[in-house]
């Protein structure tokens, strides 16, 4: 796809920030035997910590969804190019499983056992946690989306009615989560919905977007959502009403991500947002802020632990560390892309250097 689609642009810049955000609300995770943090303290009972704690938690109802679903809408136009399900493999492997093994190897394991999310871990756990999806590892949707690829590409090519492949993709979110642990195979199965939606609304964008600057309904859309996620939340989290409260999710996420792309729409013609410098440098670097974000909250609040871990304890420094870990885990994870980026174009100079040398 040569021409850039500008709403895809901002789409993709909300959707990190929301990211970063996301990543900026925990004090404990625990894994069942493949490591964890925990810096609770008193600090899970501060007001500030409650009120973020379910902003993050509605953000997670549909920010990774839209990412599926902008991923789906962008293999839209490089469909044709995979003409075997080999080929596609070929190529999502150097794109996605690559950089998921390096950056696990080379930085996200090495900063989260410095920082003592390993204690008491033996190699083989921290390897099956980290890589094979039975741990916590935020790297998890490179790996979900290259299954992602490769079950709707099948899918696609055994299945041609569009109707009945959204069904069974339906089915499989609606089923993702019960009696499977695997975060592979959850996120996988939950989202393969979403990845087709947004390859079917690619087909459908231009119409949609010309009913788009005759209506506004962000607000009522948001109110609803709200007012959905907190019906779901006062639900018992029992095996029979478990399929209930996954219906309601999804209605969250169809309305937050119509929400979400109908605001990037609008905002793509504010010349103040699109030239915005800061705002083209997120944009340029959000792979990069995805994928190194997320293991510097690690290193902050192991910093905080050592300071003093009941500044976690007051609204103030509650809201201070979150405001911290947001900031500073977007601008560490840009320079490290930066860095990287340099580093490869020296190694890429260099080379050619000697190639010209030998010649």
């Amino acid at each position: 796809m040569k021409k850039r689609i500008k709403e895809y642009d901002i789409l993709r810049v909300l959707l990190v920030i929301l990211v970063v955000i996301g990543h900026a609300g925990y004090y404990k995770i625990k894994t069942n035997g493949y490591g964890g943090i925990d810096y609770a303290v008193d600090g899970s009972n501060t007001m500030i910590y409650k009120i973020f704690k379910n902003i993050v938690e509605f953000i997670y109802c549909f920010h990774m969804p839209a990412f599926f679903s902008l991923s789906g809408a962008l293999y839209f136009y490089e469909k044709e190019k995979y003409k075997t399900v080999n080929v596609l493999i070929k190529d999502k492997c150097f794109k996605l499983i690559k950089p998921f093994v390096l950056v696990s190897f080379l930085y996200v394991i090495p900063i989260k056992y410095l920082t003592g999310y390993f204690t008491e871990i033996n190699f083989v756990d921290i390897i099956k946690g980290q890589l094979f999806g039975f741990g916590n590892s935020h790297l998890w949707f490179l790996v979900s989306l290259f299954l992602v690829f490769i079950i709707v590409y099948i899918l696609d090519k055994k299945v041609k009615n569009e109707k009945l492949k959204l069904v069974i993709l339906f089915i499989l979110n609606l089923i993702s989560g019960i009696g499977n642990q695997n975060v592979f195979v959850v996120k996988t199965l939950e989202n393969c919905v979403w990845f087709y939606v947004g390859y079917l609304f690619e087909e459908r964008r231009i119409e949609y977007n010309k009913g788009l600057k005759k209506n506004s309904n962000e607000i009522i859309l948001f109110v609803i959502s709200v007012i959905l996620f907190v019906i779901e939340n006062t639900l018992p989290n029992i095996m029979i009403v478990k399929i209930l409260k996954n219906i309601i999710k999804i209605v969250i996420t169809i309305l937050m991500v119509k929400l979400i792309y109908d605001l990037a729409f609008k905002l793509k013609d504010n010349e103040k947002i699109v030239n915005n410098k800061y705002i083209k440098k997120i944009l340029n670097y959000s792979f990069e802020i995805y994928l190194y974000s997320d293991a510097i909250n690690y290193v902050i609040l192991y910093i905080v632990s050592k300071i003093n871990i009941n500044i976690l304890c007051c609204n103030f420094g509650a809201l201070a560390v979150i405001f911290i870990r947001i900031i500073f885990s977007l601008e560490i994870s840009i320079l490290v892309g930066y860095s990287i980026r340099k580093i490869k174009n020296l190694g890429r100079y260099e080379k050619h250097s000697t190639i010209k040398g030998v010649k």
